[in-house]
C-alpha cells in the first residue's frame, strides 16, 4: 500500500509524490505531524517544518522480521523525500492551494 502526497485541486503536469505506508508514517511523524491515511494541510505549516528538518532523522535500516522484510530508508531516500515535499508544498503555498494526501 502506498499514500501519495500532491496538491489539492492540481493540474495533471504538478509534483506528486508517493510513499509506502510506513515511509510516509515515518516522515509525517518526524515532521510534527498528525499521521492520518488521508487528509488536507496548509502548506505553510508544512514548510515551516522541513525548514528545520534534517532528513537523515529519518533513515532506518532494513528489518527483516521472519517471512516479512521492511525496506527501510536510505539518505539519499530521505533528502529525497524532503526535496520533493518542499517542491510540492512551496508550489501549493504559491498557488494558494492545500496539500493533499491518501
Amino acid at each position: 500500500m502506498s499514500v501519495t502526497i500532491s496538491i489539492d485541486n492540481m493540474d495533471d503536469d504538478q509534483p506528486v509524490m508517493s510513499l509506502a505506508n510506513g515511509n510516509f508514517g515515518v516522515l509525517w511523524s518526524s515532521l510534527g505531524l498528525r499521521v492520518d491515511w488521508c487528509g488536507l494541510i496548509d502548506p505553510r505549516a508544512v514548510l515551516t517544518r522541513l525548514r528545520t528538518f534534517d532528513a537523515e532523522s529519518i533513515t532506518r535500516p532494513d528489518v527483516v522480521e521472519g517471512n516479512t522484510t521492511s525496506c527501510g530508508i536510505g539518505t539519499e531516500q530521505a533528502r529525497s523525500y524532503v526535496e520533493r515535499l518542499t517542491n510540492i508544498a512551496e508550489l501549493a503555498e504559491r498557488q494558494e492551494n492545500l496539500i493533499c494526501w491518501g
